[in-house]
């Protein structure tokens, strides 16, 4: 299954970039990603990796650099996807102008079996999709407007921040 999906910023391609390659920190800019943090080795480059809560039903990930074009693209491995043997992404930013044309694709391989063959065909690649586009809308508002990605739930495992939000007044 693959999946591209593709959006223009208002911004040079080395600002995007810079914000693409801040690796462990894709919770600032993705809405779909409650917390991320890097881990172990490098934090840029072949090798990075993050530790992804993500928000919803799924559960979290792990993903790893396996290609690194700086200042144009970055491609890694997700780890932990449900019913899915792999993920892998590429993420691009082409200078177009003053502007930046960011690209997604998204290449994943089903799990065997029947169960994996229906959900691949229906729910997976929906959600992937829409995951996708948020993320790509969310870097979008991020690099243009400098803000963190929405108001989000409080990740699992942060209880003192759950806790502190369900404490706050409300307005």
């Amino acid at each position: 299954m693959r999946l591209d999906r593709t959006i223009t910023l208002d911004a040079p391609a080395g600002r995007v970039w810079q914000i693409l390659a801040d690796f462990g920190a894709i919770d600032r800019w993705s809405p779909v990603i409650n917390h991320s943090a890097s881990v172990d080795g490098p934090t840029s480059g072949v090798g990075a990796t993050r530790a992804c809560e993500v928000a919803g039903i799924f559960p979290n990930v792990v993903e790893r650099a396996t290609e690194w074009d700086e200042g144009r693209s970055l491609t890694f491995e997700i780890e932990g996807a449900p019913m899915m043997r792999s993920v892998n992404s590429t993420w691009s930013a082409e200078p177009d102008g003053g502007r930046t044309v960011v690209t997604a694709r998204v290449d994943a391989r089903r799990s065997p079996g029947p169960i994996g063959a229906l959900m691949a065909a229906t729910m997976m690649k929906a959600t992937m999709g829409r995951n996708v586009g948020q993320s790509l809308r969310g870097l979008k508002h991020h690099v243009e407007a400098g803000e963190v990605a929405g108001t989000k739930a409080p990740a699992a495992g942060h209880a003192a921040e759950r806790a502190a939000a369900e404490q706050a007044p409300s307005d």
